[in-house]
């Protein structure tokens, strides 16, 4: 057991029977304390996670100089109770996900290349390469690309064909609809009200392509489905667009 820290002592001693304390013993000296969760992990029962997002308030960064430091002490242990209440905050998003090996040394090997100590934390990591991904796929970054590559300043400043025989979309106009809308549906309620939603969002025609509508973004808006489908069957009615909706 002197080859063994105590930290490590404590993460298998749960786990530990007469009968395989000395396979798991064997296993952990010299390991890493990723390494020996992974082996504890195989004695304890199956868990069940699903993804989570929470909002927490954690406490600040306490001032590093030792003046300060000794003051606030001075003053938690004069009115702990009163003290405690002005301890500042600020709010985070507790993120909770499963993920695999691979994701791990994937996680690993980005957070070398972004610093070589490998101390960057999840959150820095995270944030980095999910802007990275926004910024390469992203609609407004796509079409920044284009109009780099066109030469042109805006979506506006190149003369185009909106009339097609094609009901596709093209991708620079499916952009520019994506940006002008803000990535969110673009249904209004009576009331004034938007609607929140940003998933399964779908180019819709204002006129219908089947009546001639063209591909002008003046012409196109973002619907979530429920209300793309509200607005299809306002449009061309519901015996129309029964046979296109799916059975549940």
């Amino acid at each position: 057991m002197h080859e063994l820290s105590f930290g490590i002592a404590a993460l298998i001693e749960p786990i530990l029977t007469d009968d395989n304390k000395g396979s798991i013993l064997e296993r952990v000296r010299g390991a890493s304390h990723r390494e020996v969760e992974r082996v504890v992990s195989e004695y304890r029962p199956p868990v069940v996670l699903r993804d989570r997002l929470q909002y927490v308030e954690v406490p600040l960064s306490q001032p590093r100089d030792i003046d300060t430091a000794l003051c606030e002490r001075y003053f938690a242990r004069m009115s702990p109770e009163a003290w405690r209440d002005r301890i500042p905050t600020e709010q985070k998003v507790f993120v909770q996900f499963l993920a695999d090996e691979e994701f791990l040394r994937l996680f690993e090997e980005v957070r070398l290349l972004m610093d070589t100590s490998g101390e960057k934390s999840f959150a820095d990591v995270m944030k980095a390469t999910l802007a990275e991904y926004r910024d390469r796929h992203g609609p407004a970054a796509r079409q920044a690309r284009r109009g780099a590559r066109n030469g042109v300043n805006g979506p506006d400043s190149r003369r185009r064909e909106w009339n097609s025989s094609s009901r596709h979309v093209p991708d620079d106009v499916r952009d520019e609809v994506f940006v002008r809308d803000d990535g969110r549906c673009s249904f209004v309620a009576t009331d004034g009200t938007r609607c929140q939603c940003r998933k399964g969002l779908q180019v819709d025609h204002i006129k219908p392509f089947a009546n001639g509508g063209t591909h002008d973004p003046s012409n196109l808006r973002l619907l979530c489905g429920a209300h793309n489908r509200r607005e299809a069957e306002r449009t061309m009615g519901a015996h129309v667009m029964k046979q296109f909706w799916r059975t549940q």
